[in-house]
């Protein structure tokens, strides 16, 4: 019985200063509202109930805001996951098409070539002769040999083919223009 006697009043002398403590706080609280009167005043035991109950409370809702800051951090590292695969999709198509567009380039540069090859060699030909080989050819590449050739030179040629070929190379020279 000694034992438990002096540890309750170990108990009671830790918790009454705290408890005045709480009770001067509470009444320099500006409230709006005339202070209570009450015939019950709060024993401190019963303060330190009300406190531990208070302290629960609190913890439980920082419990709460912890797990809700967590769900949020994972929700943001999903995010930050399909950012990146998405970043590296971009990048990869990036140079898909640069590739792609550097091959036309060098596609169409060994195209110019070769027509301005053939333009030449049209050119250096009799109008008789160079008319049949372009007549062989589609309208439209026909018309970019043309535009490549000296125009009285393309003229004579185009003069010297069958009025049908010539007509349809001409629409293509037409189309080209635009």
């Amino acid at each position: 019985m000694g034992k438990s006697v002096h540890l309750l009043a170990g108990t009671t002398a830790l918790l009454f200063p705290l408890c005045l403590f709480f009770q001067v706080v509470r009444a320099a609280e500006p409230s709006g509202l005339p202070p209570r009167q009450s015939s019950y005043q709060e024993t401190p035991t019963s303060m330190a109930v009300r406190m531990m109950e208070e302290a629960r409370r609190k913890e439980q809702e920082i419990r709460k805001r912890e797990e809700e800051l967590r769900a949020r951090e994972e929700r943001l590292n999903v995010l930050k996951q399909e950012l990146e695969k998405l970043s590296r999709d971009v990048d990869k198509r990036e140079k898909e098409l640069k590739d792609s567009l550097e091959k036309r380039q060098q596609d169409d540069s060994k195209e110019e070539g070769a027509m301005a090859h053939l333009a030449k060699l049209v050119e250096a030909a009799p109008s008789e002769q160079g008319a049949k080989l372009l007549g062989g050819l589609e309208p439209e590449t026909a018309a970019k040999v043309l535009l490549r050739m000296n125009p009285k030179k393309a003229g004579r040629l185009l003069a010297s083919m069958d009025p049908d070929k010539a007509t349809r190379v001409s629409q293509a020279l037409i189309k080209g223009d635009r």
